[in-house]
């Protein structure tokens, strides 16, 4: 009901705002009555089972909802953890990478041997040796 219309009922009829109210609220305790008494659903006929219908497709749909969205997070918190190790690699191998050209840059100014530069690959290979990445396993208890 827009604006003007309701300005127009509450100063003309009053009355029938209280009309539809009590109207709102006996359906809503039908509708309640339906779902848990077979008797009133009987008694209401077709519009029983027409709420029942609606009341059934609207808890499948809830908890189908329900199901998508707990494994969309579940498929989240394992993207995350795979990404925060990656990241921990990617910071080491930086670090590593880091030192091994301060120490070349040390080496050229003496008589020293060049110190070996690992290639990523063979950073992630042994990174991975040293601290593997297990798939977490998540459960619905979990979030």
């Amino acid at each position: 009901m827009d604006s003007q219309t309701f300005s127009w009922v509450s100063e003309k009829a009053p009355w029938a705002l209280v009309i539809i109210v009590i109207i709102s609220v006996f359906a809503w305790l039908l509708r309640i009555l339906n779902d848990t008494s077979p008797l009133i659903k009987k008694a209401l006929g077709p519009l029983g089972r027409y709420w029942s219908e609606k009341s059934a497709h609207r808890f499948i749909r809830s908890g189908a909802d329900y199901e998508i969205m707990s494994k969309q997070i579940l498929y989240l918190f394992g993207r995350v953890d795979l990404l925060e190790w990656e990241s921990s690699l990617d910071h080491a191998f930086r670090m590593e990478d880091e030192s091994w050209h301060r120490k070349l840059d040390l080496k050229f100014v003496g008589d020293e041997d060049v110190p070996r530069r690992r290639a990523y690959d063979e950073f992630r290979r042994d990174y991975k040796n040293k601290f593997p990445y297990k798939t977490p396993e998540f459960s619905a208890q979990d979030m």
